[in-house]
């Protein structure tokens, strides 16, 4: 029904399917190459984890490794408040706005993120938990209402899944 749609080929060598129904699992398949992805098992869809019933903490623990990484290169680096905010907003939390369009970060997930960038923000470090100097709320306020302009994790995960809500709203020829 999607080839004759949209005019397009699925490449049934790359596709993978869940099955979402708690009956039996499925007998049918399109050729011999595709492959059904059971419960509880991930796989990478444009660099991202999807599946049904995985767990949270492999999506998030994915999230944080890509992060540490960052954090890791970056600490190595010799540069001020101003520098490390930049780094943090641009870098850092950059790395997740795109899982962020996807789906919401637990509170233990923001939690630990927060400590990382907390860590980075006032030592430098990428290893060090570094007591703050200024609160959480004070960081992400505007530079022109006294804050440091750094992007709150929980604002812009609300942000991006609010466009899914716009977009659906508006008229168009698309379902």
């Amino acid at each position: 029904m999607f080839c004759k749609a949209s005019g397009g080929k699925i490449n049934w060598n790359k596709s993978r399917g869940f099955w979402v129904s708690p009956n039996s699992w499925p007998l049918w398949r399109p050729n011999a190459d595709f492959q059904w992805v059971p419960n509880g098992r991930a796989v990478k869809y444009l660099g991202f984890l999807v599946g049904v019933e995985i767990q949270k903490n492999q999506q998030l623990e994915q999230v944080k490794d890509k992060i540490r990484k960052k954090l890791r290169l970056w600490a190595s680096v010799k540069l001020s408040l101003a520098g490390r905010v930049v780094v943090v907003n641009h870098i850092l939390l950059a790395t997740m706005w795109y899982s962020l369009a996807c789906w919401m970060l637990d509170k233990d997930c923001i939690k630990n993120i927060k400590a990382m960038v907390r860590g980075f923000l006032w030592s430098g470090r990428d290893h060090e938990s570094a007591s703050a100097k200024v609160a959480w709320s004070c960081l992400i306020k505007a530079k022109n209402q006294g804050g440091l302009g750094m992007v709150d994790p929980v604002h812009q995960s609300k942000a991006l899944l609010g466009k899914l809500v716009v977009r659906s709203l508006q008229p168009g020829p698309e379902l």
